[in-house]
């Protein structure tokens, strides 16, 4: 689910927020603890943003893992598909 704030906060912290609005995060903005309008970031989809308010799916957190590398196989044996097609046999 998407942060909520209300008008006053809004008013106040207007640059923080905008700065977590550009990291991804939805921003509900309440008056008299009612849903007025959601803060999205303009550089993703509109679908996208609707996932992310409703909490569907989470923003990135900017870091991708990569992968570990594959393992390498020494010497003049069998390779790594000569190994997975034998155990599909």
């Amino acid at each position: 689910m998407s942060e909520t704030v209300g008008i006053r906060e809004l008013k106040n912290d207007i640059s923080r927020i905008v700065e977590r609005v550009e990291r991804g995060e939805a921003i509900t903005v309440t008056r008299r603890g009612k849903p007025v309008a959601t803060i999205v970031s303009s550089t993703i989809s509109p679908g996208l943003a609707r996932m992310i308010a409703n909490g569907t799916v989470r923003p990135g957190s900017g870091k991708r893992r990569l992968r570990k590398p594959g393992v390498k196989l020494r010497g003049p044996g069998p390779t790594a598909a000569d190994y997975v097609s034998e155990g599909r046999r």
